[in-house]
């Protein structure tokens, strides 16, 4: 009995394969085509974009896929522009975007990091508040079970207080 499972099974796997390898061969070629041209489009647009020197364009761009919530190529285009307008009046957003893009992306390190560099920088802007709330937000997330180490711990009660 026992030795004809593998002989069955192995049957089974070659049909089980087979069957697989068949549908591929009668799918269309335009269909290929129309999928791998749509594919491309979107994908050269974004890359064209994160290439090109238009940081006018790359902000315009960042805050709506921001407002899209695809926080990754948000991410990617504030990264480029945020060197290029420290300094402008409009430092301040792009920190803010740059923050809450690492902050729903779950990167708490780098956002806590950003938030309470954003109060630092921008003391009188109108969301320093709520950065600094985000930033102690941010260290409470890290801040590991109680019989680990509580470095992160004491500092997100240390910001925590300072909000």
């Amino acid at each position: 009995m026992k030795k004809l499972r593998l002989p069955i099974l192995l049957l089974i796997s070659v049909i089980a394969f087979s069957c697989h390898s068949e549908k591929k061969v009668f799918e269309s070629t335009t269909d290929k085509k129309a999928k791998k041209e749509k594919k491309s489009v979107a994908i050269t647009k974004y890359n064209k974009l994160l290439r090109s020197n238009n940081s006018e364009a790359k902000y315009t761009a960042a805050v709506a896929y921001f407002e899209k919530k695809s926080y990754i190529k948000a991410l990617a285009l504030f990264e480029d522009v945020l060197p290029v307008y420290r300094g402008t009046s409009r430092a301040p957003e792009v920190q803010y975007y740059y923050a809450f893009c690492n902050y729903n992306m779950g990167d708490f390190i780098v956002a806590g990091y950003q938030f309470r560099t954003f109060s630092k920088n921008f003391p009188t802007n109108e969301h320093v508040e709520l950065c600094a709330y985000m930033g102690a937000l941010c260290y409470y997330h890290n801040s590991p079970p109680y019989s680990l180490d509580q470095s992160d711990t004491e500092t997100a009660i240390n910001e925590l207080q300072r909000f």
